[in-house]
């Protein structure tokens, strides 16, 4: 369970809704999945904690990610975040797109001998 905080309008006074979550290693299991090749997030500020935990994908899952980061979280853009979440993973990273910033990140490769 999460809460979402200022949603928007239809909410008419309200601050926060509790919503239902799954993580990416729960989603592949219950659906079965062989294997996960991209994932696009657009998520109001809970990327860092969609990428947390993706951390538990299994090592043959090694998707590209796409994800909207001019989120703010504890007064930190998102994109300032997931570079440094996404080393830790073995991934390498890049933000840009002035109208819409976005972070991507991709398997690093291995290093030539």
């Amino acid at each position: 369970m999460s809460s979402v905080a200022g949603v928007g309008e239809a909410l008419s006074g309200s601050s926060s809704i509790a919503i239902d979550v799954e993580s990416l290693p729960s989603l592949a299991k219950r659906f079965e999945l062989e294997r996960i090749d991209f994932v696009k997030m657009d998520i109001e500020g809970a990327e860092i904690e969609a990428i947390e935990g993706a951390t538990g994908l299994p090592q043959n899952y090694r998707p590209r990610y796409a994800i909207a980061s001019y989120h703010i979280v504890n007064g930190k853009r998102t994109a300032d975040l997931l570079p440094a979440l996404f080393a830790k993973m073995g991934y390498e990273s890049r933000s840009g797109n002035k109208r819409h910033l976005t972070t991507w990140s991709w398997p690093a490769s291995p290093p030539r001998s």
